[in-house]
């Protein structure tokens, strides 16, 4: 038996299980590109803090000054859904049963400022984290229109609308 012929199975599954997945992306913040800073601790100033990565996410003050925090997190969610056509029970294809799971890849900047704005400590943090998972069941309904309204909508033909202007107003408007 040929290889293709053994594994023929295999092509109507993937297609079937790639049919019902999704996955959804979101960026939350902008990267960190700490590399890129010059800050070094001692001498910079808040200012060049603000100069070279831009608003922080977090300002807290402390006893001998400031705290500036900077994040950034791309989460990621896959989702596996099918809905069943079972004659049996034929209300069952009217849900769809969905499964998904998360995770995120953080990153953290720290930057504590003296009383002076001098920057006393900076940290820099990434890891990936689980953010779990989670099933679903969801009702497909569809709301559409009952009313045929086609007739409202007429384009003008390319050699119809200077003969439209020769008609009245109410003629124009309401002639076909």
């Amino acid at each position: 038996m040929s290889k293709i012929v053994k594994y023929s199975w295999f092509i109507p599954l993937a297609v079937l299980v790639m049919a019902g997945c999704t996955q959804i992306n979101e960026n939350i913040g902008t990267p960190l590109n700490f590399s890129k800073t010059t800050l070094s601790e001692g001498s910079s100033h808040y200012r060049e803090a603000l100069k070279q990565l831009g608003p922080p996410a977090i300002v807290s003050s402390h006893a001998n000054g400031v705290i500036f925090l900077y994040e950034y997190a791309q989460t990621r969610e896959r989702q596996l859904g099918t809905s069943i056509d079972y004659e049996p029970i034929p209300w069952l294809k009217w849900f769809k049963f969905s499964y998904g799971r998360g995770s995120a890849d953080r990153q953290v900047i720290l930057l504590m400022f003296d009383d002076r704005g001098i920057l006393h400590t900076k940290q820099f943090q990434t890891w990936s984290e689980d953010l779990g998972g989670g099933f679903g069941v969801e009702l497909f309904f569809s709301v559409r229109k009952q009313v045929d309204t086609s007739g409202l909508y007429r384009s003008i033909g390319i050699n119809q609308w200077g003969v439209a202007l020769l008609r009245s107003l109410a003629q124009a408007l309401y002639t076909r």
